[in-house]
């Protein structure tokens, strides 16, 4: 039960550090366009939108 338990953990860690690298790699990578969205109260939002491309 122990090493199953383990196994379970370094499964878990391995998933979650992947994810935290795809977040930032695609983040940092260039991938990344910010458009600004004029708002109803005359303010400006930034919004974050991944760029994807399929072949």
């Amino acid at each position: 039960m122990k090493k199953f338990l383990k196994l379970v953990v370094i499964l878990i860690g391995i998933a979650i550090v992947y994810g935290v690298l795809m977040f930032s790699l695609s983040e940092l990578g260039g991938e990344v366009v910010i458009l600004v969205r004029p708002e109803a109260d005359q303010s400006n939002k930034n919004i974050r939108v991944w760029i994807v491309d399929a072949d």
